[in-house]
C-alpha cells in the first residue's frame, strides 16, 4: 500500500447537531462553499467571510464585450470599403470613450468596496 503524503497532515474531527449542521450550510451556500473543509479551516483560521460582490464586474465585462463587437464590425466595413465616414470615426471613438468610462467608474466603486471592508477588519 503507497502513503499518500498530504500537505495537511493533522484532522480535526467535530460533532454538530442536525440545527447546527443546516446553520453550517446556511452559511457555506451564502458565502460561495461547497466543500465543508475549506470553509470550516478558514473560519477557523480567520473567524470571518468576507464575501465580495463581482456582478458589477461580470456587467462591465458584458458591456465592453459588446462594444468590442461593434468596434469589430466597424474595422471589418472599413476594410472592405477602405473609407471611413466621419459619422463612423467619431462613433469609434465614442465606443472607446464608454469603455473608459465604464472601466473607470466600475473599478473604483469595487476598490472603494474592498478598502471599507478592509478598513472594517482592522478597526
Amino acid at each position: 500500500m503507497i502513503e499518500e503524503k498530504r500537505y495537511r497532515e493533522i484532522q480535526r474531527k467535530m460533532r454538530v447537531t442536525p440545527k447546527e449542521n443546516e446553520l453550517i450550510k446556511e452559511r457555506m451556500s451564502h458565502h460561495n462553499f461547497s466543500n465543508f473543509n475549506t470553509y470550516a479551516r478558514y473560519m477557523l483560521l480567520t473567524g470571518e467571510v468576507v464575501t465580495v460582490d463581482y456582478s458589477e464586474l461580470v456587467k462591465l465585462r458584458t458591456e465592453i464585450n459588446r462594444i468590442g463587437t461593434n468596434i469589430n464590425q466597424l474595422a471589418k466595413y472599413v476594410n472592405t470599403n477602405e473609407d471611413v465616414s466621419l459619422e463612423h470615426y467619431q462613433s469609434l471613438q465614442a465606443s472607446l470613450l464608454e469603455v473608459k468610462r465604464l472601466m473607470a467608474d466600475n473599478f473604483n466603486k469595487e476598490i472603494s468596496i474592498i478598502e471599507k471592508v478592509l478598513k472594517e477588519r482592522r478597526e
